[in-house]
Formats: structure tokens, sequence, C-alpha cells
């Protein structure tokens, strides 16, 4: 590959990393501050039924993948809710058998399609292509638009439920559109990373800057910060040697940032205080 086409991909991968980073790292913020992260990771292999769906009704078209993974999402919570309430199950028991029964249909019907299950549970960012990017532009605004508007309801019912609940926020309310944000994302994040290593931007910038931070905000720009970093780490390392995929080492390189700010920050804590 000659060195004007492998900088326009490292480009290309360059500007889907930054839109990964600004749409993933703030709804990760609220996701982590709402102990929401394990249900974060259950939706993003839960969505993989209706992608599958939607694939198989109306092809790799990224509106008809959106609206599927909303769905199954939607699915997801609402088995969530009713086994817990209904069937008296432990929500740990009911997030887990809800998620594990639509990811093992949407594995089925892939399957069955004959799509390549390794492109959607481990992504690479090179099939990212013009029509993928164009929608990471789009969701970005809208999730960076959703936050801002929702901003009061979403701090509130991130810090301090119960002033939320007495000031007229409903939990569910604010907690659906979390889960709405994410299912969204997931598809957005699918082309790159894969429904299996999400949490590289979902989870690991708010946990990576958690240490460091004192507010919601301070967290926000530090999850972003943090997330860009392991991505351009990430991408040059991928850049190195293109023929591996580059979701495992983008997730790589997150979790090893993550571990480097929290030693960092244990190791520098009595100088601080």
């Amino acid at each position: 590959m000659d060195a004007s086409l492998m900088s326009a991909e490292f480009f290309h991968a360059l500007e889907v990393t930054v839109w990964l980073s600004l749409f993933g790292a703030p709804l990760g913020c609220f996701i982590v501050f709402r102990r929401l992260s394990f249900l974060g990771d259950a939706l993003s292999h839960a969505t993989l039924s209706g992608v599958a769906v939607a694939s198989l009704l109306f092809g790799l078209n990224f509106l008809a993948l959106s609206l599927g993974a909303v769905v199954a999402a939607l699915t997801t919570h609402l088995l969530l809710q009713y086994f817990e309430r209904s069937w008296k199950l432990t929500p740990d028991l009911a997030l887990t058998v809800s998620y594990s029964g639509l990811f093992g249909l949407g594995l089925f019907l892939l399957s069955r399609q004959g799509q390549s299950l390794e492109h959607f549970l481990v992504g690479d960012i090179r099939s990212a292509n013009d029509e993928a990017l164009n929608f990471l532009r789009l969701w970005t605004l809208i999730v960076i638009g959703t936050i801002s508007f929702f901003w009061k309801p979403l701090w509130l019912g991130a810090v301090d439920p119960v002033l939320a609940r007495s000031l007229g926020y409903s939990r569910w309310s604010t907690q659906s559109i979390l889960v709405v944000l994410m299912a969204v994302s997931v598809v957005g994040m699918m082309q790159t990373v894969g429904v299996v290593l999400v949490a590289t931007y979902l989870v690991f910038p708010a946990v990576t800057a958690m240490p460091w931070v004192r507010s919601l905000s301070g967290l926000l720009l530090g999850s972003l910060l943090s997330a860009l970093v392991a991505s351009g780490v990430g991408l040059w390392i991928w850049s190195l040697d293109p023929s591996y995929r580059s979701a495992p080492v983008f997730s790589l390189s997150a979790f090893c940032l993550f571990i480097l700010s929290h030693v960092s920050r244990w190791t520098l804590r009595p100088r601080l205080e």
C-alpha cells in the first residue's frame, strides 16, 4: 500500500475515532455515574438482535439498523423491568437472562443470513465507509444536543436521584433517554469496535478520568480527553501494522490508560493532598 493511501486511510480512521470520542465519552459519564455500566454492556449485546432483524428486512442501512437497535434496547429494558417486578428476579439475574436471550437471537439470525459475525462482534475501523462517517457526525450532534437539552434532569438523576424525583424528574424517563442514546451509539461503534468492545468508548474514558475530577462537568472534560488520548495511542500502534484488527488495539490502549491513570493518582495522592 503506497504512502498516500496509507495517509488517507490514517486520517479517515483518525476522524472516526474523534467522532466516537465526542459522543461516547460524555454519554459514558452518565452511564458510569448512574452505575449503569453493566447495563450499557448488556444493551450493546442485546441490540445485536434488533440489528439482525433490521439487516434482514432492510439491508445494512444505518437508519434501519439504528431503529432496530433502539427497539431491541427498549425491549431489553422492558423485559428487565418485567422480570424484576413480576417474576421477582434479582436485578443481576433479570439483566443476564434479558440480554443473553436477545444476544443469542441476534447471533442466530446473523448466522442464518450468512453475515460475518466477526464484523459485528469485533469491528474494524477500515470498514467505516462514508455513510458510516456521516452517521457518526450527525449522531455526535444529536448526543451532544440531547445531553445539553436534558442536562439538569440527567445530572440530578446521576448525582441525587431523591432530589430529582422531588423536582418532578422521572428516573424511568431519564434512564430511558440514556438507553435510547446507548442503543443508537452501539450502531455507530459497531463498525469500529464491535458490540463486544463497546466499553472502549462508553466506560473506559469516564473511569479513567474519575480519580482526577471532582464534578460531573469535570468528568465530562476528563473523559473526553482520555478517550482522545487512548484513541490516538491506539491508532498510532495500529498504524504500525494495519494487518491487525483495530478494535482490540483501541480497547487495550484504553485499558492501559485506565491503569496508568489510577496508579499514578494513587502514587501522587500524598503529594496532592
